[in-house]
């Protein structure tokens, strides 16, 4: 399977013009006062006030998630928070509306443009440095436009800040699930049941019948009980539906028992980093750098490894040093392969990559921002589609066209990171980013027929690893 350097091994190095920071300076640590939230206590429509207070976020305080909407045509509201100087927000009447009515049946409320002064960049880089705290420890509420009790736009599944307020933490769905439309409703399930061990096996089967051949999925829902004995009643009431005639009906009853399943399971478990970055290149973000700390605000907190909002770059190192096997990146959104980050598509470190990705330091298109120490050719199992491989001392890359020449970068990923999962099968953790990346190349129309090659190619990437 080996051969000559396939790929376009010479082309014009430019590296990056900054140098990349590896610590977050103790000074940016967030701690003392701004290391709390600001929550609310009371609104007044009339006066236009709101009351904050801050607190140490708890499951008894409430946190909205929600789809930010454009600050357009709205009443502006006086803030003030203990002895804080007060600041001002933007809310549409009808959040007011409703957020009153929030506040009177929950108790303190965390809703981000109301509790971080958007006016000031040092409040929103403290209160953004603590986020993982907040959804790691509130009950998430999910809410829709105007925070009305309804399920927020489709497009909220997709937004980076939006996926670690439903992945961690308890939460509640308040909205009429049987008013809610179908297609929405199954993917919102789908989605939430990534993060509840065992459910996304069985919710598979939402939209399409039963398979005694699968029976395994059906097993691993029984163990949900096992764990979570509140759960019991509602998973008895998913298998049955999942063994019934599948229509409109038991499509929409499966989605609301994968909800209601959730409600009862607090998702406070540990990441599987090896593929959490996965979701990076998953989701959108009007700020590039969201992408980073709307996927890993959260877990970072949870294990205790610190992050900073102003240093993009120091942060992802530690995501790096602290969690090797998460140590890749794609140079493309898996739902868009074909369109690189800013263009480039060339070898990079995955510190290069990822800094390219949320804009920190841009690399230029049509140039490699390392130089490659070797290379070979990879002609992929049970196809003639032919991959070329570069490395150097410290990390691999994958290139394919679907003519030659070989250019194209899709997938660099860290020696150790390939070493970290060697040996190890299955459909999950090391082995999915190689799942997702024989799905791109599928997609940009190579042929590759058979699912065996994503294993092949882990182990032959895994060799280069020990070998070069």
């Amino acid at each position: 399977m080996g051969g000559g350097i396939s790929v376009d091994h010479h082309r014009h190095v430019v590296p990056p013009s900054v140098i990349y920071h590896t610590d977050i300076p103790a000074s940016l640590v967030t701690t003392g006062t701004d290391a709390q939230a600001r929550v609310i206590v009371s609104l007044s429509s009339k006066d236009r006030v709101i009351k904050c207070t801050r607190v140490t976020i708890s499951h008894s305080h409430f946190a909205i998630s929600h789809r930010w909407q454009n600050r357009v045509q709205c009443d502006t509201y006086t803030v003030h928070c203990d002895h804080e100087p007060p600041y001002t927000c933007e809310l549409f009447p009808e959040e007011v509306v409703n957020l009153e009515q929030y506040v009177t049946s929950l108790g303190n409320i965390w809703l981000d443009y109301v509790c971080i002064d958007q006016s000031s960049d040092s409040d929103k880089i403290a209160q953004v440095n603590i986020m993982g705290q907040i959804y790691a420890n509130a009950t998430s509420i999910v809410l829709g436009a105007g925070l009305q009790p309804t399920m927020p736009p489709r497009d909220y599944l997709m937004r980076a800040w939006c996926f670690q307020e439903r992945m961690f933490g308890p939460i509640r769905f308040v909205w009429d699930m049987e008013a809610q439309d179908l297609e929405h409703l199954t993917a919102f399930a789908k989605d939430i049941a990534l993060r509840v061990s065992n459910l996304a096996e069985s919710i598979s089967f939402i939209n399409r019948k039963y398979d005694p051949n699968e029976n395994w999925r059906i097993q691993a829902l029984r163990k949900i009980p096992e764990k979570y004995p509140s759960t019991a009643a509602l998973c008895n009431q998913m298998e049955h539906l999942i063994k019934d005639t599948r229509n409109d009906r038991t499509q929409r009853q499966i989605a609301i028992a994968a909800l209601r399943i959730r409600e009862l399971v607090p998702c406070d478990h540990p990441i599987v980093t090896s593929e959490w970055n996965l979701f990076l290149f998953d989701c959108q973000a009007s700020i590039e750098k969201d992408r980073l700390y709307g996927t890993w605000g959260v877990p970072l907190y949870q294990l205790n490894v610190p992050l900073s909002y102003e240093y993009p770059d120091a942060t992802w190192h530690q995501i790096a040093k602290n969690f090797p096997e998460a140590d890749y990146a794609f140079h493309a959104p898996h739902g868009a392969p074909d369109q690189p980050h800013g263009g480039f598509s060339g070898f990079a470190t995955v510190t290069q990559l990822m800094c390219h990705i949320m804009k920190y330091a841009p690399l230029a298109p049509g140039t490699h921002a390392k130089t490659p120490t070797g290379g070979t050719q990879y002609t992929m199992a049970q196809s003639n589609e032919v991959c070329g491989i570069v490395w150097d001392e410290h990390y691999v890359g994958l290139a394919w066209d679907k003519h030659e020449p070989i250019q194209t970068f899709h997938f660099i990923v860290s020696k150790e990171c390939l070493r970290r999962g060697k040996g190890k099968g299955g459909e999950s953790g090391p082995v999915k980013k190689f799942i997702r990346l024989i799905e791109r190349l599928r997609k940009l129309g190579a042929a590759i027929p058979h699912w065996t090659v994503t294993f092949e190619l882990k182990s032959f990437l895994e060799k280069i690893a020990d070998e070069k």
